[in-house]
């Protein structure tokens, strides 16, 4: 029974939702909570009149039947405020603003002032800026003055009562008064009041929980927005960002140290992967490469295709960064014979760094991004493009500042593009002799 009465109240909830939701734009937020908004108030006002169907049928009132049918034909016309939102936003605004002012005015000329149902004439001041939006103010406002004029005009024209109660009708004893013994006409007002502010409070809770979704996804999209930013810039550049937007982001460093990584033979490998295979073999590798880069606290630059830019030194400056490096460096060797492992396929890395004077900044209007310039970036780039796979290649320089703490085999010398001869070495561990830092820059 209880699960009965669950997939009823559910069926019902959706039902109800489909119909709340119906002519929301999918491309307009603030346009769509004006459309919820005008399909709730239709509802609540559509119900309202059901209700004095039925009180007026209960009570008995003479002439009920003209009241019945009143109400009844209005909440059906009510109802078809939904449904025109499906074709026209505009329309169904309009034609429930409409339907309200004629079928209250309509009431109160039929059943006099006492009834109260020109008081709903009053909520037109909270309620029209939220159907109408806040770009139609004199709209809104006029709207406003013609509702409060013709209240004003029914409140002192009005006759008190139209018709009277049935004889039978009894009336609530006050224990207090017996001359405030509260009769139909009574029962009328105060339940027309009762509803004038369910449709008010209804109204004002459902727009603030609108505004209050609205914000939150706001505060979402936000999140997201931040969280892409940091992921596409530097932390500290991101922020320097979003503070001067026009300013320009560029930064000089006496010392940073650049790696790149080059993934061999992934070009004849991905001849033979299908597209989502060879996407998901990159990020496999690139993921570990993010994490090692977190780990020991370098920044990764860019990728470009195959290939890895990761730097140390920037963009604060730091002590120790091309330890840092070197650290990095060997842990990728160890992680590309674990993939190896996993893929059943050789993944070789041919790795070089340098160390030196480099610019960084940020460049491009549109998909800013963080990058590095300078002399460093270039013989950097030779290193790695000159390795050997498996190997990580670095310059005298580099091992000078590495010094004890790391073990190296000497390479020779090689003829670099764009340097010349140049005597090289590979960086081949840490040193177990020497557990001192030693260099460190």
């Amino acid at each position: 029974m209880k699960t009965h009465i669950r997939r009823l109240v559910m069926r019902f909830n959706a039902v109800l939702q489909a119909v709340l939701r119906r002519g929301i734009p999918q491309d307009g937020v603030a346009s769509g909570r004006r459309v919820y908004l005008v399909n709730v108030v239709a509802l609540g006002a559509a119900s309202i009149c059901l209700f004095f169907c039925g009180f007026n049928f209960a009570a008995g009132a003479v002439h009920h039947d003209r009241f019945l049918a009143i109400n009844f034909v209005a909440s059906l016309l009510f109802l078809s405020v939904p449904f025109t939102n499906g074709f026209s936003n505009a329309a169904a605004a309009y034609l429930l603003l409409a339907l309200m002012f004629a079928i209250v005015v309509l009431l109160a000329l039929l059943s006099g002032r006492d009834s109260g149902a020109h008081f709903f004439l009053i909520s037109a001041g909270p309620v029209l800026p939220l159907l109408l939006g806040t770009r139609r103010p004199i709209l809104v406002a006029a709207l406003t003055f013609v509702a409060i004029s013709t209240f004003l005009v029914l409140e002192f024209t009005l006759p008190t009562l139209v018709f009277p109660g049935r004889p039978w009708l009894p009336q609530i004893r006050n224990p207090f008064s017996e001359s405030l013994d509260i009769g139909f006409d009574d029962s009328v007002f105060i339940l027309s009041m009762f509803a004038l502010e369910a449709i008010l409070a209804c109204t004002t809770f459902v727009a603030f929980r609108l505004a209050e979704s609205a914000e939150a996804s706001l505060q979402r999209e936000y999140a997201r927005s931040e969280l892409l930013l940091q992921n596409l810039l530097p932390n500290p550049i991101a922020t320097r960002l979003k503070e001067r937007p026009d300013s320009v982001i560029a930064d000089k460093f006496d010392s940073v140290t650049v790696l790149f990584a080059d993934v061999v033979g992934f070009t004849s490998s991905a001849a033979r992967k299908r597209p989502e295979e060879l996407v998901a073999f990159l990020e496999r590798i690139f993921g570990e490469f993010d994490l090692l880069a977190e780990k020991h606290g370098l920044e990764k630059i860019k990728t470009i295709g195959d290939a890895y830019m990761v730097a140390g030194g920037m963009p604060i400056p730091a002590e120790g960064h091309t330890n840092s490096v070197a650290n990095m460096a060997l842990d990728m060797i160890k992680v590309a014979g674990r993939l190896t492992v996993e893929f059943g396929e050789e993944v070789a890395v041919r790795i070089g760094f340098h160390s030196g004077p480099a610019v960084a900044g940020v460049i491009g209007r549109r998909k800013p991004f963080y990058d590095v310039w300078g002399d460093t970036i270039n013989v950097a780039a030779r290193m790695e493009s000159s390795g050997v796979p498996g190997r990580i290649q670095i310059t005298p320089e580099v091992k000078r500042v590495l010094g004890a703490s790391y073990t190296f085999e000497e390479r020779g010398t090689v003829n670099v593009k764009g340097k010349g001869q140049m005597p090289l070495f590979f960086l081949t561990g840490r040193s177990t002799n020497d557990p001192g830092v030693g260099g460190i820059r």
